[in-house]
């Protein structure tokens, strides 16, 4: 039997990555292009595509190596720069994103991306006209992708965390019963670090409270309150067409991360079928 040449594998597996990838199955693509790594250390290709599907994933301090490893190579991609202040981003190393933002602009100037990166980073350490002038740029750019969206007014975040509740599985709404629920702009930094790797920024919502001693009943034993982030929500809200579903989606994962149950337990009716949330 004569054996597969070694460029037509690699070939092979290049396309099998982004097959995958195009059809969002981002654990396929990602097991694919690391696999091609194996064989091909250096494969820009497959290196983007751990990359991206990583970020996908929610898995950072991956995203972040492989596009390291790309920019040994090639220093000056702005597409691999923009993505890494993604994923340093997510890391919540704010001064490295914006870093990396700034040289994907010095690049390329009109990086729409990359300017809303800056305004995200800017908005979590707190220069809030910085990025607010930022976000309107990056809406100027490409408004498909980065159009500035509603907050509610405080009035309204009551009723909408109400219809976020009701859409859920009744055993998780019962739970959630005597969990005081709070509104912030946005999570706070030093809170996101307490989690080794970091939590997302981008987060919607996060339980409040360290988790109890093994053994407890944690149907019963409840974390101190839910802390919902409006300006993230209302961000999703333009994806999802409204704010409660995102609002019930992250209400959901953290009760389940709370009790230690699969993140496909207790799905609801009009659940994105992404784990988006």
């Amino acid at each position: 039997m004569t054996d597969f040449p070694v460029e037509g594998m690699r070939n092979m597996r290049l396309k099998q990555a982004q097959q995958s990838f195009k059809a969002q199955d981002y654990a396929t693509a990602l097991i694919e292009a690391e696999e091609l790594l194996d064989h091909h250390p250096d494969d820009f290709d497959a290196l983007m595509i751990v990359g991206d599907s990583s970020l996908e994933l929610g898995e950072a301090l991956g995203a972040e190596a492989a596009f390291c490893r790309f920019l040994e190579f090639r220093p000056d991609d702005p597409i691999a720069l923009s993505a890494l202040a993604i994923a340093r981003f997510e890391l919540t190393d704010m001064e490295a994103a914006i870093a990396s933002a700034d040289r994907t602009l010095e690049l390329m100037p009109n990086h729409a991306e990359a300017i809303y990166i800056r305004a995200l980073a800017n908005e979590i350490l707190g220069n809030v006209e910085q990025a607010k002038v930022e976000f309107l740029q990056a809406e100027a750019l490409a408004p498909d992708h980065y159009p500035v969206p509603p907050v509610p007014d405080d009035g309204e975040w009551a009723g909408i965390v109400e219809a976020a509740k009701e859409k859920l599985h009744p055993a998780l709404k019962e739970w959630l019963k005597g969990i005081e629920i709070t509104i912030a702009d946005s999570p706070a930094i030093e809170k996101l670090r307490e989690h080794s790797p970091p939590l997302s920024p981008s987060s919607l919502v996060l339980y409040q409270g360290k988790l109890p001693e093994s053994g407890e009943d944690l149907w019963k034993v409840k974390p101190e309150r839910m802390e919902i982030y409006r300006k993230n929500v209302s961000r999703a809200g333009l994806r999802e067409h409204g704010f409660v579903v995102p609002i019930a989606s992250g209400l959901r994962r953290e009760a389940l991360e709370w009790i230690g149950l699969p993140r496909d337990a207790y799905p609801f009716e009009g659940q994105p079928s992404s784990d988006q949330f």
